[in-house]
């Protein structure tokens, strides 16, 4: 058995759409970047690697996620057409 989180077993295990499902991780993933973002740039530590604290870092990763996200929502739009379309 894959290992995921708890709240997101409880998720698939309540028929939420799988889709909304890696939405919200990915948009809870974006929250926790820019807090961490925000605490390297108030010097609070978070990791000893240097880069990992670089401003290239997070945006980097925030871009890697926001882009993620969007595919989330153009993939259920587009299937949306397809099943508008078919009616």
């Amino acid at each position: 058995m894959p290992n995921l989180p708890d709240h997101i077993k409880k998720a698939i295990e309540a028929n939420v759409p799988l889709i909304d499902v890696i939405q919200g991780h990915i948009k809870n993933k974006m929250w926790e970047i820019q807090c961490e973002a925000e605490d390297a740039k108030n010097d609070l530590p978070i990791k000893e690697d240097e880069y990992y604290e670089s401003d290239m870092y997070y945006e980097g990763y925030n871009n890697a996620l926001t882009d993620l996200y969007t595919l989330c929502y153009d993939v259920v739009f587009y299937q949306q057409d397809l099943e508008n379309a078919n009616d």
